[in-house]
């Protein structure tokens, strides 16, 4: 005798799908707005990426051949001896 189950198990469905289902039972407008953000969003972080390559690309060798990071980050006002012992304070509570 062969049983059959009323009730359908559910089946599971990726996030990707969920958005893209959402998406497709959209209006035409509102499919091309999503378009058109989605793509600013992407030429966004393109364009961050290339200011930050071109930003390390920048950088000159300073003394001991260490890297001039003042482009990218501001100046430090503490000494390197200042630095050594906030860090050790930081880490080990000294």
């Amino acid at each position: 005798m062969e049983t059959t189950n009323s009730n359908p198990i559910p089946q599971a469905i990726s996030p990707v799908d969920a958005i893209w289902s959402i998406i497709q039972s959209q209006s035409k407008d509102v499919k091309q707005a999503i378009f058109l953000r989605v793509e600013e969003e992407r030429r966004e972080t393109q364009a961050n990426s290339e200011r930050v390559l071109k930003q390390l690309k920048e950088l000159a060798p300073g003394p001991a051949g260490f890297l001039q990071l003042d482009s990218i980050l501001p100046a430090s006002k503490m000494t390197v001896e200042e630095l050594r012992e906030d860090a050790y304070e930081e880490k080990y509570g000294l």
